[in-house]
């Protein structure tokens, strides 16, 4: 195992690595003057100006001396700083992280552990009427994409329960129960089609598993049902869900960054966008940087998930 993980985290480093090229040279293979971009049409430009900004940004150097210097402070941690504020990138994004990570990890959580005993559940009641209920209801979990269901639950709210908070942000320290309160619908609007897609895989998984031969053996030895179904048949048919959740996870965090948008959430959402039409590239690099390395590091411990389920992952 120790020498399986050893791997891992050098195609980690690896991928990593190419990740800084790509991020670094996005900004820099934008067609036309991306100082220029960045000063805009509405701003006075002037040759000081672009000069100005062009030497702040490093933009003045050798490619390779600007990739270096922006690795290098990436590996101390120094993202550079925003282009309008002047505030250190990494402060600006440690301010919205938690709550973006929280509505991921909340949705992450409720998906999975419902979508466990609604696996099961369906799996016993396959071809009955209550099994094909939640087939419809997984089908169409899938398909509807999250910040559609957040806008139906908005609508649903102000119909039905017009006093619920919906919108907006309280800091957890100040509210607890307005916090979470506003949390419950983006939660939902994430959770619900990771809960669709876990539960109709797992389904199949069981099926398939449940027919294979050691299962009718451990049922021949008078072993009972509760057994026979989370210690064996389980087990094995948490390994693809195991992947499933890990690329998933990566999405979550995508979809949540939307989704905060729906909700009026001040979280990486509210922070890219903003980067995106102030034109301040530096800050949306330092953003792309960090979701991707996030990605990426989901998958890693996914693998080491995967391989202790499965120990013959480790020699393949």
């Amino acid at each position: 195992m120790l020498a399986y993980t050893l791997r891992r985290l050098l195609d980690l480093v690896l991928v990593l690595f190419g990740v800084s090229v790509l991020v670094f040279l996005m900004i820099r293979l934008i067609p036309g003057d991306a100082v220029q971009i960045m000063l805009g049409a509405n701003t006075e430009i002037t040759p000081d100006r672009l000069e100005a900004l062009r030497e702040k940004l490093g933009l003045n150097k050798p490619l390779v001396v600007q990739y270096w210097d922006w690795l290098t402070g990436v590996l101390r941690g120094d993202l550079g700083q925003s282009v309008w504020t002047g505030a250190p990138i990494r402060d600006e994004i440690l301010a919205r992280l938690p709550l973006t990570l929280e509505i991921t990890l909340l949705s992450l959580i409720l998906g999975v552990f419902l979508s466990v005993p609604i696996g099961i559940l369906s799996a016993y009641w396959r071809n009955s009427t209550g099994e094909y209920l939640v087939r419809l209801v997984a089908i169409a979990g899938v398909t509807v994409p999250s910040f559609w269901l957040g806008t139906l639950f908005i609508y649903l709210s102000f119909k039905l329960w017009p006093g619920f908070p919906t919108i907006g942000y309280v800091p957890l320290a100040e509210d607890p129960a307005g916090h979470f309160a506003r949390l419950l619908f983006p939660v939902l609007a994430l959770s619900l089609p990771l809960l669709a897609g876990l539960s109709r895989l797992l389904r199949s998984t069981l099926l398939d598993i449940l027919s294979q031969d050691y299962i009718r053996t451990a049922r021949a030895k008078g072993l009972s049902e509760r057994i026979v179904m989370y210690k064996h048949a389980l087990r094995n048919a948490l390994i693809p869900l195991v992947t499933v959740v890990g690329i998933q996870a990566g999405y979550l965090f995508g979809g949540a960054i939307v989704v905060e948008q729906v909700f009026a959430l001040p979280g990486m959402g509210r922070l890219i966008v903003g980067a995106i039409n102030e034109r301040n590239y530096p800050l949306v690099q330092g953003t792309i940087l960090l979701v991707t390395a996030g990605f990426v590091f989901i998958n890693l411990l996914v693998d080491l998930a995967y391989a202790y389920l499965d120990p013959r992952v480790e020699y393949a």
